[in-house]
């Protein structure tokens, strides 16, 4: 080690046989630390909420309301109160209750995976469009300690899985934009129709996508 020390070449040359391992679990870390660190505050932050407890919040109780009919019955009856389309909100609780059972915390749970799927795609994009990794990081943070959207993560309303599918939407046009993938077109398809269905100003993000 003394010599290598000595001889600075040999220690360069020691150093770039253990480049290619090395810098693929370093490529690989700085890729997914990011997710990773804000998975961790996200969890951080909902054990010191403890969002338990069967009983609903704000206007979600109408939400459930219909998502119960639906599950039930098999009909599609959203009721007088809800004034949008509803439909992805339902289909999308409907998976959570069809595998741990009908509760309220089953359905705040749905949101709250919801919610940490628009915080990566919110990553993905910021860090699409600057290259920087921790500022990135810093956008999804700001958005996840927004009051607002903190808030309704732990609720069962449509806001935070609005939010969620236009992130998706965003990144897959900007995807579609800067590499002219077919597969961004599907996703832009696929959650143009469950936006609409959703909340009827949904349109907007297939509206811009064309004009």
């Amino acid at each position: 080690m003394l010599y290598l020390c000595i001889r600075p070449e040999l220690h360069m040359a020691y150093l770039s046989k253990k480049t290619p391992s090395s810098s693929y679990f370093r490529d690989k870390y700085d890729r997914y630390a990011p997710v990773v660190w804000l998975f961790a505050v996200y969890l951080l932050c909902e054990i010191i909420v403890y969002p338990l407890g069967e009983f609903p919040l704000n206007d979600d109780w109408a939400y459930t309301k219909a998502l119960n009919t639906f599950t039930t019955r098999h009909e599609i009856n959203i009721g007088t109160w809800p004034a949008m389309t509803l439909l992805s909100q339902i289909l999308w609780g409907s998976v959570f209750t069809e595998i741990f059972g009908f509760s309220f915390f089953a359905l705040r749970f749905s949101t709250l995976v919801s919610s940490f799927i628009g915080l990566v795609f919110l990553y993905k994009t910021l860090h699409q469009l600057t290259g920087e990794r921790k500022l990135s990081f810093l956008g999804s943070t700001a958005l996840l300690f927004n009051p607002l959207y903190f808030n309704l993560s732990n609720t069962f309303m449509t806001d935070v899985n609005f939010n969620t599918l236009m992130l998706i939407g965003i990144y897959s046009c900007f995807d579609y934009f800067r590499f002219q993938k077919n597969s961004a077109l599907i996703w832009i398809s696929v959650v143009s129709i469950l936006l609409v269905l959703l909340r009827q100003y949904g349109i907007l993000l297939p509206f811009c996508f064309f004009v």
